[in-house]
């Protein structure tokens, strides 16, 4: 006797059914049956780094190694410098990395967050912008250019980035 597969889908189901009322009137004590725990891993949400990547599909070989080549040597020494807490060097070095590849969003975001970081609000509210341009709703921007504009004194602008970035949904603790 030849079963469908819709047969076969539901007997998991009803076979454990049958067996836990079958266990469940052997006990003396009849306690609920535990829950089950989902032992499948949450999706996880993509990375704010993720969100910055650049498309460069139509790049091809030759044409990445001579960017990476190029832009490479800033990014590694801005990178150093900062761990080292020399901000203003590191600074000069982001600036001379994004002359070489301005369509970085990613060293951009890195960017205004420096500028932010050194009081520079006028700057940092510039490149969020830029960031915004390139990728809308980006909520880590949003919340960088609205700080900004509250120094500078655009308090209803600073209220609809906050506002935004509320919306956006990707703020986490």
């Amino acid at each position: 006797m030849r079963r469908s597969p819709q047969a076969f889908a539901a007997l998991p189901a009803a076979l454990g059914i049958a067996l836990a009322a079958s266990v469940a009137s052997r006990t003396a004590d009849a306690r609920p049956p535990a829950p089950v725990v989902s032992t499948a891993a949450p999706a996880a949400a993509p990375r704010y780094a993720d969100l910055l990547a650049v498309d460069r599909t139509g790049e091809g070989f030759v044409a990445r190694q001579l960017r990476e080549s190029r832009t490479y040597p800033y990014l590694d020494r801005a990178n150093r410098l900062l761990a080292q807490g020399r901000r203003d060097e590191a600074r000069a070095e982001l600036e001379a990395y994004l002359e070489r590849d301005p369509a970085d969003v990613k060293v951009r975001y890195q960017y205004g967050v420096l500028l932010a970081s050194l009081g520079d609000a006028q700057g940092a509210e510039r490149e969020m912008s830029r960031v915004l341009a390139e990728r809308p709703g980006f909520a880590p921007a949003l919340l960088y250019r609205a700080d900004a504009r509250r120094e500078l004194g655009d308090e209803a602008g600073a209220l609809d980035d906050f506002l935004a970035a509320a919306r956006a949904g990707e703020l986490t603790t």
